[in-house]
């Protein structure tokens, strides 16, 4: 059995700022790290385009738009946006608010269905954070 390939961004400093400590998942669009201000020693998620997309021009356009977008939202059910930019060698990165917490998707595998009230619950949080994205304008297409 082949051990998994290591990460290449896990140890690194991304823009002189953000020291790559986990990856926490990985998307269409590229991955999510767990990372760590080097100045600030705050912890963050920090989405890191896919490489091969960087010489895609829509790609890049879509990153940044989300980026902008998402930096413009205010609201305690919405990560809030620190920063988002380029590396000299062409990696796009957008560093967001570190929530802690499991997902849906592991919570139900742990305790199976929710509640009635408690599903309700995070649905009405989800539904509030998309008002507020939706009343700026943005609409979320990945949901």
């Amino acid at each position: 059995m082949n051990a998994p390939t290591p990460d290449p961004l896990i140890g690194q400093v991304i823009a002189d700022r953000y020291h790559v400590t986990a990856l926490v998942g990985e998307g269409g669009m590229g991955r999510v790290y767990v990372a760590e201000h080097v100045r600030m020693g705050r912890k963050s998620a920090l989405k890191v385009m896919s490489p091969a997309l960087k010489t895609t021009a829509d790609a890049i356009t879509r990153f940044n738009r989300e980026a902008a977008n998402a930096s413009r939202i205010n609201h305690p059910n919405v990560a809030a946006i620190y920063d988002f930019g380029e590396t000299p060698d062409g990696l796009l990165y957008l560093a967001m608010e570190y929530v802690e917490g499991e997902t849906l998707h592991a919570l139900m595998n742990r305790g199976g269905p929710l509640p009635a009230a408690r599903a309700a619950a995070i649905t009405k949080g989800a539904a509030d954070a998309l008002h507020a994205a939706h009343h700026l304008g943005i609409i979320h297409r990945d949901l």
